[in-house]
């Protein structure tokens, strides 16, 4: 079975959210209508969308396992732990304050 991820990010302002989500993926969208929504692509099959939706905003709920939880982010974590099974992990606050947690084994 295969398997496409497609999560959504709610924004109040979308002019102000899109630098922080560029450093934050490290790529800019690859698609997306420019006033409303956003999409960044963060592997084949899996994508990220910050839209406006100010009644949501602040509220996503996503983990992102990745090799080095700040390799090329360029924003200071939030704060760092420790989940069960030895995963390490960095949470990023984004401008609306929600949580983005960055896991790994070696943080």
């Amino acid at each position: 079975m295969a398997l496409d991820l497609y999560a959504g990010i709610p924004v109040t302002d979308h002019q102000a959210a899109p630098a922080w989500y560029q450093r934050l993926f490290g790529s800019p969208p690859v698609y997306g209508d420019g006033e409303t929504e956003a999409v960044r692509e963060s592997a084949g099959h899996r994508g990220v969308f910050v839209e406006v939706c100010p009644e949501r905003a602040g509220r996503a709920m996503s983990t992102m396992f990745v090799d080095d939880s700040e390799a090329g982010v360029g924003i200071a974590s939030a704060g760092r732990g420790a989940c069960p099974g030895g995963v390490r992990e960095a949470v990023f606050r984004g401008p609306e304050g929600a949580g983005f947690p960055f896991g790994g084994a070696a943080l």
